[in-house]
């Protein structure tokens, strides 16, 4: 079903609320440990082709406070480089950001 979705994402097929509401549930399904944070991070490289903003401000938040939690942890370096390989635009400009931060 997780593949389903990933092609709905990618193609902008989704709804933008539909998109918003399901990586927004998705972050929180992970922070309760009823998702894997491998599976998250697979949807998350979807929004690779993403053009609304609330999404991105949504899905950078998210992205954010989990990097946040894991920050002094053994696997945040594999998360950092997970996340960081991303290749769309708005989280390139804000690594600038986060790092300031």
């Amino acid at each position: 079903m997780l593949k389903l979705l990933l092609t709905a994402i990618k193609d902008n097929s989704l709804p933008p609320w539909d998109r918003l509401g399901l990586e927004n549930d998705l972050f929180a399904l992970c922070r309760t440990r009823l998702v894997p944070g491998h599976d998250v991070l697979k949807v998350v490289k979807a929004f690779s082709n993403e053009t609304i903003n609330t999404v991105w401000n949504d899905l950078i938040s998210n992205t954010s406070l989990v990097g946040a939690t894991l920050q002094y942890t053994y696997c945040y370096p594999s998360f950092e480089a997970s996340v960081t390989t991303c290749d769309f635009y708005p989280w390139k400009m804000c690594q600038g950001i986060l790092t300031f931060l």
